[in-house]
């Protein structure tokens, strides 16, 4: 009888600690790489309505960030560094200049998501941005705010695809304070699990 009683009680006292110490799904530090496609972009001027523009293109880079799952709800931090070499045109006065800019985008983002489930994680995203165009006239930056919703699937453990879809809206350039641009991205990204 002591043979099999002893190993069911020790069971027993063993099974909530192994529960207790299991980690959540969507805890932790992840990182990994991402491609944007600048879904909508234009330049504008809030002085002078005859200033429009808009730029397309594709910028790559990489993320990473923690986030933290208490019960469904998952909340967290995430950086992004992505760049690349879209191309636009600007018009005012009677002539249009075609632009091509290599920007460099930073994105320091706060989360909050629902854990579906272990595999599928959707959130919504936003924070603070600040763009730096390397063109022919010099560097030109910016910062501004972005928003948006994003959607995780755990493909295998420890490793994730994603999409994202993300509005930027920034302020006047260094070297032209009265233009301001806006656009959207639509990201694709593979992260992993640290």
């Amino acid at each position: 009888m002591k043979r099999i009683v002893l190993p069911l009680v020790a069971m027993a006292l063993s099974a909530p600690v192994s529960a207790q110490t299991s980690e959540p799904a969507w805890h932790g530090w992840h990182g990994g790489v991402q491609l944007d496609v600048f879904a909508d972009g234009d330049y504008n001027s809030p002085i002078d309505p005859a200033v429009t523009g808009d730029w397309e293109g594709v910028v790559f880079g990489f993320f990473a960030g923690y986030r933290y799952q208490f019960s469904s709800f998952v909340i967290g931090g995430e950086y992004d560094l992505v760049f690349g070499s879209p191309e636009g045109t600007i018009s005012g006065g009677g002539a249009t200049v075609d632009v091509t800019a290599q920007p460099t985008i930073h994105r320091l983002a706060a989360e909050f998501g629902y854990a579906a489930s272990d595999v599928l994680l959707p959130y919504a995203t936003a924070g603070f941005t600040y763009l730096s165009l390397d063109a022919e006239a010099g560097t030109n930056d910016t910062d501004g705010y972005f928003a948006g919703v994003g959607l995780d699937y755990r493909y295998r453990p420890g490793v994730t695809i994603g999409v994202e879809l993300l509005s930027h809206d920034y302020g006047g350039f260094s070297l032209a304070p009265d233009i301001e641009t806006e656009f959207t991205t639509l990201s694709v990204n593979w992260g992993v699990d640290f």
